[in-house]
């Protein structure tokens, strides 16, 4: 992945998680109660962009950012983008679960193999995984209940 990409942040429907004695988001271990998330990057012209995917259908659509990053459809390099995530979430780690599988599928003329992003590779020094569920309050409109989640890329 290239080295722009920054962090992740996973959003939910308002108010299903805000309440810390919550546990809905236990149900399962697919993100049943969490509807996107928004990919945090620095394009290759420096600016600030994002997207969000939708976990109902895996779809990417453009973020509305703050006004100083504006939004873009990402691409991780020309003519690549991201096209599918499925996520995974870990509720028997940390006080609301961790986040514990990603897969992304990438389209484009140039787009990688699909990735996926686990715990057997978080000794990859390319990732490293570390979410928990905020017990209430909204990070923002769409990237609410959750910390964020890095993934920091090791050039080669």
């Amino acid at each position: 992945m290239p080295e722009y990409i920054k962090s992740l942040h996973f959003g939910g429907y308002g108010g299903t998680l805000s309440d810390s004695s919550d546990t809905t988001h236990r149900e399962g271990p697919a993100f049943d109660t969490i509807n996107s998330l928004s990919i945090y990057y620095r394009s290759e012209d420096k600016c600030p962009c994002g997207i969000m995917v939708d976990f109902e259908t895996g779809d990417p659509f453009v973020a509305g950012l703050q006004q100083d990053k504006p939004s873009k459809m990402v691409r991780l390099k020309p003519g690549v983008i991201i096209e599918k995530v499925i996520g995974q979430l870990d509720v028997t780690k940390g006080i609301y679960g961790v986040v514990s599988y990603l897969k992304f599928t990438f389209s484009g003329e140039k787009a990688p193999e699909p990735m996926e992003i686990g715990e057997a590779l978080t000794s990859r020094p390319m990732v490293t995984l570390a979410a928990k569920l905020k017990p209430n309050g909204f990070y923002s409109s769409f990237s609410s209940h959750m910390d964020s989640i890095s993934i920091w890329h090791q050039p080669e």
